[in-house]
């Protein structure tokens, strides 16, 4: 019926350690701005391309035989030109398409990840692997730090931790 659903949890949870936020049990902060991006108004419901200069935020609708169009052709030359090994799709939570992505790069011949680090705070896969969830360090690492360098995922919709550490006073490279 279109309506989004919240659920709250009362309750007190020990301090892990003071001075630093616990980040379990919480919600996905993508999660919590689904519901932006679902009902929002910028909401894309069909394909654009690039009608002006990278940046310029100039589009143009075009239809979806064009779309698929100029991406298999795209992704002909890249691997005509580059080889398959240079074609990559990095997981995501969506398990689906996932799967039949992550089959298709494998008939082409190129990469599949996985995608854990670009949406979630943490991998149970990591834990039964390593002894812990994160091989190099926690998420309250982050709330610590001075400086964070992350590479790969939108900073506005990341984990609780990095916004806290942004709270907090942490820098980087569009804080």
């Amino acid at each position: 019926n279109g309506q989004v659903w919240r659920e709250e949890q009362s309750g007190t949870l020990p301090v892990i350690e003071e001075g630093v936020p616990d980040f379990n049990p919480m919600g996905c902060q993508k999660g919590a701005s689904w519901s932006q991006s679902l009902y929002g108004p910028d909401r894309i419901f069909y394909p654009l391309k690039r009608a002006g200069e990278r940046g310029e935020g100039k589009w143009t609708r075009i239809s979806w035989d064009q779309a698929y169009t100029e991406i298999a052709e795209t992704l002909v030359d890249t691997i005509e030109t580059e080889g398959s090994q240079s074609i990559v799709h990095e997981g995501g939570p969506e398990p689906a398409a996932g799967v039949a992505l992550s089959r298709f790069m494998s008939a082409i011949g190129g990469h599949s990840y996985d995608g854990h680090a670009s949406f979630n705070d943490f991998s149970s896969g990591l834990h039964l692997t390593f002894g812990k969830f994160s091989p190099v360090s926690s998420a309250d690492d982050w709330f610590k730090s001075e400086l964070v360098l992350i590479w790969h995922m939108n900073c506005s919709r990341a984990s609780r931790s990095t916004t806290s550490s942004r709270r907090r006073g942490t820098t980087g490279p569009r804080w």
